[in-house]
């Protein structure tokens, strides 16, 4: 059994890219956003957002680190912001049980999100 928030928790990214993101947390409406970033006609909880985000953000880093043309910065910022956001509602909920693709996955009602070295800009998910 996976744990989405220890799968959150353990993403690692620019520091560029995870700043943007959490500049860009005001403005992020999840009713307008997450379907236009998802492609879904219909809003879903939070554990189920996060998971299809997650594999959205997975292809678009992949893509980053290959180099290829198509890659859009400005698409991983906006999927990073809704990625950040689905946390934070997820996180406020509490424990909950998500039947995935891959069987069932826990989400914990805390992340372990505490830098080691306070003084260094940590670079995962959520701030």
């Amino acid at each position: 059994m996976t744990n989405l928030i220890q799968s959150l928790a353990q993403l690692r990214r620019p520091g560029l890219l995870i700043r943007a993101a959490r500049l860009g947390q005001g403005g992020y409406r999840r009713k307008r956003d997450l379907r236009r970033i998802t492609g879904d006609e219909t809003l879903v909880p939070p554990e189920h957002a996060v998971l299809r985000l997650l594999d959205i953000e997975a292809e678009l880093d992949l893509s980053r680190r290959s180099g290829d043309a198509r890659y859009s910065p400005t698409r991983h910022v906006e999927t990073m912001i809704a990625l950040m956001a689905e946390a934070r509602a997820l996180l406020a909920r509490g424990p909950v049980l998500v039947e995935g693709e891959g069987g069932a996955v826990a989400g914990a009602a805390r992340m372990p999100c505490e830098p080691q070295n306070p003084g260094r800009m940590r670079r995962s998910l959520p701030a």
